[in-house]
């Protein structure tokens, strides 16, 4: 029950976050099962030509631009690396770096 003066429950002013209940824990590891059976068992594999998006990680760590494209593409396979490495090329231009499927 929250207080009228804080607005918050004596576990939240103590811990500094909200309770979980043993039945939203119980919640929790079932949608967390139901989401592991929805992958699939094999990752995608590629073929040369193959249009992709690449990731951009410099976007992930950056706390301006929220709002810009997370993603940059579409790009083809250009050569198949193996162990899921991928050169990538756009307009014409091979990427000096290596893509990971991952």
């Amino acid at each position: 029950m929250k207080q009228n003066t804080t607005q918050a429950t004596p576990f939240e002013l103590v811990y500094g976050r909200t309770a979980i209940l043993p039945v939203e824990i119980e919640s929790q590891e079932k949608q967390k099962k139901r989401h592991n059976n929805q992958l699939p068992d094999k990752p995608v594999e590629f073929k040369i030509g193959n249009k992709v998006l690449l990731y951009r990680t410099k976007a992930e760590k950056q706390w301006s631009g929220k709002f810009d494209p997370k993603w940059d593409g579409s790009f083809h396979i250009e050569e198949i690396l193996g162990n899921g490495a991928y050169k990538l090329k756009l307009n014409n231009k091979i990427l000096t770096k290596a893509a990971h499927r991952d």
